[in-house]
Order: C-alpha cells, then sequence, then structure tokens
C-alpha cells in the first residue's frame, strides 16, 4: 500500500481561525517559529523511530576490557586520505609527577591534608590517542581544569578530502547526538529553578491537556525524567503521537524505578520546557488528534531551541547552535573511511537528541553550569550533578566520581560491515576536570563500546602518591 503523508503544517495553518488559535495560545514564540520548526521537523526520516531506539539500545553500559583496547592500539590506519594538516599529537610521555606533598597550613597544630589519588594527564592523552588513532575514522578530544585548557588532541578529518576537506579541532561541530541530554537536563534545572519548582514535583499538571493519562502517570515527576526513573518504557522513540500513546498507557506504581534509559523521558522535557516556559497553553487543543500532535511538537520544538539558546547557551558563550549541518561540520564515516554520511537535520529530536556542538562549546556549558552561576548557583549544579540529572552514570574511582553522558547515532543497527556512526562523551571529573570527546566514525570493525574504551584507559591512569 502507498503511504500517504498527512497535509504538512503549512497547508494546515493557511485557515485563518486555526492560525489565529494558535497565536492567541503561545507566547515568545510566533506561528511562523512554529511553521519553522515544521518545516525542519517534516524532513525526519521515514525510519527515525527505528533510528532513535537502535540509540537507546546503544546507550547501555558495557565494559572494554585492557585486551580489547590493545587489539585496538595494534590497528594501522587504512584506505585513509593524507593525515590532516591539523593534526594535534601527545607530546613525549614525561615521568609522571606525583603529588606527593601539600603545602602546610599556618598553625604549628595543623597538619597538612594527605595527598591524594590523581589523573596522569598526559598518559591518558597518550593511552587515548594510541587506542584510537587506528581504529576511528577521526576525533578531537580536550580536557579542561578549572576551565582552562590542559590536554588536546586532534585527529585526521571531520570531513576527508573527499567531502569538503575539514580536519578536526576542538572548534569543529557534531552532531553530539544524547549528550543533548545534558543539555536538556540544564536547561530544566535552570527552568525549576526560575519557577520555584521543586525537581520532586509531578509532571501532570503541565503536560498537554489533551493527552489521556495512563495509570499512575500522576506520581511522574521531573527528577524521576532527568534520572530515567519515571517507569516509561520499551519506546526509544521523540515521535509526538508515540510518546501521548506512551503516556496515555501508564506506568508501574513502583515509582520511581531503577535506572532504565529511555528517550522519551527527555522528550517529555522538551514539552515541559514549552509549557511550565510560559510558550505554549497546555490547554491548546484544535479538535483532531494528529492536528493537534503536528502544532504541539513543533510549537514545543521552537519553545525548546529558544529556551536553550537564551538561558544556557546565550550564558556560556555559545552562538548559533542548531540541530543540523554546514558545510563546516563533521559528518560519520566506518572506522576505516570510505564515502561519509550526513545524518541532516535532526530537530525532530529536539530534548533528547541532535544538537550539534564542538567540544568547546560543551565543555563551555558544563564549565558555566558547573562554576560560574549564570545559569543557577554553584549549590544548585553541584546538588543536580550529584544526583545525576542528564547523566548515564557515575563511576566510583580512588580520586572522586566521574559523572559521564555519551552520545552515538548511527546509519543501521548492529554492527555491519561499513556502518557510519558519530559518537560523543562528556565526564566531569574530580579536581573541577571536564572532558568532552568526538568521533565521527565506529571504533574498530567490531564497533567497539567508546565509553567502556575511554573508562578502562582513565582508571588506568589514575595514580596514588607515593606512601
Amino acid at each position: 500500500m502507498t503511504q500517504i503523508d498527512p497535509p504538512s503544517l503549512q497547508l494546515q495553518l493557511s485557515e485563518a481561525a486555526t492560525r489565529s488559535k494558535v497565536d492567541a495560545s503561545i507566547s515568545g514564540i510566533s506561528v511562523n517559529d512554529v511553521l519553522a520548526a515544521a518545516a525542519q521537523i517534516e524532513r525526519a526520516p521515514r525510519d527515525a523511530a527505528s533510528r532513535e531506539r537502535q540509540e537507546q539500545e546503544s546507550a547501555g553500559q558495557r565494559a572494554v576490557s585492557r585486551a580489547q583496547i590493545a587489539a585496538l592500539s595494534r590497528l594501522r590506519p587504512i584506505d585513509r586520505a593524507t593525515a590532516s594538516p591539523e593534526n594535534v599529537l601527545p607530546p613525549v610521555r614525561a615521568q609522571i609527577q606525583r603529588r606527593t606533598t601539600r603545602p602546610t597550613p599556618s598553625g604549628n597544630d595543623q597538619l597538612a591534608a594527605p595527598p591524594q589519588p590523581s589523573l596522569d594527564v598526559a598518559g591518558f592523552g597518550q593511552d587515548l590517542h594510541q587506542a584510537l588513532s587506528g581504529s576511528v575514522q577521526g576525533y578531537t578530544m580536550r580536557l579542561r581544569r578549572n576551565g582552562q585548557n590542559i590536554y588536546t588532541l586532534q585527529w585526521n578529518w571531520a570531513r576527508r578530502p573527499g567531502d569538503g576537506q575539514r580536519g578536526w579541532n576542538p572548534d569543529r561541530r557534531m552532531n553530539i547526538a544524547s549528550v543533548s541530554k545534558f543539555i536538556t537536563a540544564v536547561a530544566m534545572v535552570d527552568l525549576l529553578d526560575r519557577r520555584n519548582i521543586d525537581p520532586d514535583t509531578p509532571i501532570a499538571q503541565w503536560l498537554p491537556a489533551y493527552w489521556t493519562r495512563g495509570a499512575n502517570v500522576d506520581d511522574i515527576t521531573f527528577e524521576m525524567l532527568m534520572t530515567h526513573s519515571s517507569g516509561l518504557a520499551n519506546s526509544g522513540s521523540t515521535d509526538f503521537a508515540t510518546m501521548r500513546q506512551l503516556v496515555a498507557g501508564g506506568v508501574t506504581s513502583n515509582l520511581p524505578t531503577s535506572f532504565n534509559y529511555e528517550n522519551t523521558n527527555f522528550g517529555l522535557q522538551r514539552i515541559l520546557i514549552a509549557t511550565v516556559g510560559g510558550y505554549v497553553g497546555r490547554n491548546l487543543n484544535l479538535g483532531p488528534v494528529g492536528l493537534n500532535d503536528s502544532v504541539w511538537n513543533a510549537a514545543t520544538t521552537a519553545a525548546y531551541r529558544d529556551y536553550v539558546e537564551k538561558n544556557v547557551f546565550a550564558p556560556a558563550g555559545v552562538t548559533n547552535a542548531g540541530f543540523g549541518k554546514s558545510a563546516n561540520t563533521a559528518i560519520a564515516y566506518a572506522f576505516n573511511g570510505g564515502s561519509g554520511w550526513n545524518s541532516g537535520n535532526l530537530s525532530w529530536r529536539a530534548g533528547s537528541g541532535g544538537w550539534h556542538l564542538s567540544v568547546d562549546e560543551i565543555l563551555d556549558v558544563a564549565a558555566t553550569y558547573r562554576y560560574t552561576g549564570k545559569i543557577v548557583s554553584q549549590g544548585e549544579a553541584a546538588s543536580a550533578i550529584a544526583n545525576r540529572y542528564g547523566f548515564d552514570g557515575r563511576w566510583a574511582t580512588t580520586m572522586g566520581f566521574v559523572y559521564h553522558k555519551n552520545g552515538s547515532w548511527r546509519e543501521q543497527a548492529d554492527c555491519p560491515v561499513g556502518q557510519r556512526q558519530e559518537q560523543s562523551l562528556l565526564l566531569l571529573l574530580p579536581d573541577n576536570m571536564e572532558m568532552a570527546l568526538l568521533v565521527n566514525s565506529p571504533v574498530g570493525p567490531n564497533c567497539t563500546f567508546l565509553r567502556g574504551v575511554v573508562q578502562q584507559i582513565l582508571l588506568d591512569n589514575i595514580v596514588a602518591p607515593d606512601s
């Protein structure tokens, strides 16, 4: 049977009374903003839902052994264009300077704090490059302490010569996939703080009024969405109709659940940022469910983008960010090269994924959120991070907790030959450090889990002080 596409929102809102009703129900965005968002959303691929499920299925924690990392390190670049002139490689590894002493506090009756385990930054960088240089098409990584750059790696092509010849560097943007969830959580924490709403508050009163709320949905809180403990499951999708149906289906009464990664949790936050933020009145109802879904989908996408731009990106100095690609944006490849894959405009993933940022921009947001008080207070940010809002979890290390958020967007399911992929990773570390990493291919021929590679290398480069 031939699939017939629904009328575009442009056509549906050409009727004056309908357009007027929408205009009366929105604030801070215009009907033209809604139509512009709809035009981008309507270009979503037909397999959008299955792509999101692929992304969700690949998000779980998977350990990577030292033996696997050693195998990656033995790979040599193949089918690769001339090395990018922008490459920044690890310096020769220096002898580790262990932190063995601390300044003695003033006063004869005080003792100096004992030395603590710390990260061998140079060793971490060298081992990471050794593992990735032959196993990925290209990457860039930057590590900061107290907001200042302390280590940078950039390797090979973000766009191979046949696709525009752009080398990797920390300013190069790429689809950051689910690291976008960290951005959404920062926006949500900021909005709740501005509205004096506790994260433990149920979300029900801000959901679209025309939605049916199933069993126990009235017990879902903002915090449950930000920590993947809402009970919403088995979707993987941020398609508007799918989210509406999932809410109508209800959830377990045993809330909060344990961590269960679900894209819908962050798609719903895009809707809530629009309603709690005053952009869209929750009583907006145009009658037919399909028309309602289309208008709400576009309006909440426009509202979400506006809120993030003004209240997250602007304080961090990030400008002109979006969900699509330019001629300078990285694209995806197989680990050993070949032709590139442009994953397109990902506005339809707003809230859960799709932002295109550079490692420097990711780190700028993280540092602004964590240290400056320009988004929320430092105490509020520290509490949100400790509660893992927008993170996949945390690793307990000898130097303290490391909070992690990874992202992945791939062309095909599983790991067939020629799989093309975009990958991202953000770490918030002790000692006021942050790391961001972008990779524009799978890791090796077996699509080794990037976060697991970084985790093992990080753990292997935490050094204990001399006794």
